[in-house]
């Protein structure tokens, strides 16, 4: 009878083990299987996880070939991302904690779209919940200089830095942009905001604006990671600040502000130009006519008017040194078709410029109300932002097409070291798809893919020794996320 029993209790302990290990292969053959999430640029389906994908040799796969080397690396890749204006800041502090939470992590969460940047402004841009602008050091009396900036003050920032710090314990690793839309009014020839350009004589003490921006954000604990001088340096006429610069001064105020930053020993980047892809050359050849532009860590520019793609294979090519970003571009009430902004956004903005050299792509308002408020100022149409918040319920809070096109990447593009991903080159000669890959910094592979003819497309991933095939549906975008 004994050993019956015996007998039995055996068997059960290798069927319970025999199941477990089976299970065990059963997980470890999923985790080597490629992950799937797909879009329709209708919106019909978004960010859906598909059935898992299997490598196949490469000679069983047909279809449009698309060819990768994981061993030929190009520049860090820096994410996708948007502004954190006052507007944006003051809606997201009228939300309970609840909704507010919800709304970040939706952003910068893991479980949403784990955008890494945000671009801050210094002082007020045109997107303010009050109709006063301001600088973070005005005097009573533009006639009189403040050269010690005495009366330097974060007091209009409190909602921003409040927010950075929730966004921070949710995603430590984003890289923080900053940038004033005007030096304040004493320092410049017309003693207004609203346009005039920065006297020569105030180009060091602009310069120390900018760093005790950044020294006075370092004692909230808040690092910031680049600075560009000015918004829209070319820009004229507007009813919100700005100030004129040319590029022979923002190369002499790039030089002083190297040192200090140097000086000091801060490790914060500048940005040169900060304006549209048109518009770039002639400010670009001033700027780089201090030929070796040491202390420019790289290009950014705006994308309402000229193809950023094409800026990017322009200057990757004669600035081989300098990152280039997207720092500026929105949805906006002169185009509401949702598949049209999507499809764009992954041509323009976020997926094909990658192969061009392109480091970085930042959309406009993080947040705004459905139409585009607060603002003080009548831009004739109004922007969107990333997430958009109904007056009508302020429980609800919708997703834009920016935020899937970004999500594509960014949700995917970061691994657990928090190490920027590098970005590969794909090789694709088919037309209708634009194709971009990075390596992460745990050894994954990521690979977007976007269909935007009008029929289906089979595609063969050609990884050199590995491969796989999917079905791209028409007006779609897929991403894949490969096991090491």
């Amino acid at each position: 009878m004994k050993k019956i029993l015996y007998c039995i209790v055996s068997v059960i302990i290798l069927c319970t083990l025999s199941t477990m290990l089976f299970s065990c292969a059963q997980k470890g053959e999923q985790a080597e299987k490629i992950q799937v999430y797909l879009s329709f640029c209708s919106g019909e389906k978004l960010l859906s996880k598909e059935t898992p994908l299997d490598y196949s040799p490469i000679d069983e796969i047909e279809g449009t070939e698309i060819v990768i080397n994981p061993q030929k690396k190009y520049q860090d890749y820096y994410g996708c991302g948007g502004a954190l204006t006052h507007s944006s800041a003051f809606l997201l502090m009228q939300e309970s904690a609840e909704v507010r939470g919800e709304i970040l992590q939706a952003l910068f969460g893991k479980g949403g779209a784990r955008l890494s940047l945000i671009r801050l402004p210094i002082g007020a841009s045109d997107y303010i919940p009050q109709s006063s602008f301001f600088t973070c050091c005005d005097t009573q009396n533009p006639d009189i200089a403040d050269e010690s900036l005495s009366n330097f003050t974060l007091e209009k920032d409190g909602e921003i830095i409040a927010l950075l710090k929730e966004i921070l314990t949710i995603n430590p690793d984003i890289k923080i942009l900053a940038l004033p839309w005007s030096a304040p009014a004493w320092m410049k020839k017309s003693k207004s905001l609203l346009g005039g350009y920065l006297e020569e004589k105030y180009e060091g003490v602009f310069a120390d604006y900018l760093i005790k921006f950044v020294e006075e954000y370092a004692k909230e604990g808040i690092n910031i990671s680049y600075l560009s001088l000015v918004n829209e340096p070319y820009v004229s006429g507007i009813q919100y600040p700005h100030m004129y610069m040319d590029g022979l001064q923002a190369s002499r105020i790039t030089r002083t502000l190297g040192e200090k930053l140097e000086e000091k020993n801060l490790s914060v980047k500048i940005l040169g130009w900060d304006h549209n892809v048109n518009k770039a050359s002639t400010f670009l050849s001033g700027l780089f006519s201090d030929t070796d532009a040491y202390y420019l860590s790289g290009i950014a520019f705006h994308g309402y008017e000229g193809d950023y793609n094409t800026a990017c294979a322009l200057y990757s090519d004669s600035h081989p040194d300098k990152e280039l970003f997207l720092t500026e571009i929105t949805e906006h009430s002169g185009s509401t078709d949702f598949g049209n902004n999507f499809a764009y956004a992954l041509k323009h903005v976020t997926l094909a410029p990658i192969n061009n050299g392109s480091s970085a792509s930042l959309f406009w308002n993080l947040v705004l109300t459905t139409d585009g408020q607060p603002t003080p100022v009548d831009h004739g149409s109004y922007c969107f932002g990333i997430i958009g918040l109904d007056d009508a319920n302020p429980q609800s809070f919708q997703k834009s097409s920016a935020y899937y096109a970004m999500a594509h990447l960014s949700k995917f593009a970061y691994s657990i070291e928090g190490k920027s991903p590098e970005a590969l080159r794909a090789l694709c000669e088919n037309p209708n798809l634009l194709v971009c890959a990075l390596l992460r910094g745990d050894g994954k592979i990521v690979i977007a893919i976007t269909n935007q003819g009008q029929g289906e497309e089979v595609v063969k991933i050609n990884l050199g020794e590995r491969a796989f095939a999917y079905d791209m549906p028409a007006q779609s975008v897929a991403t894949f996320l490969l096991p090491n």
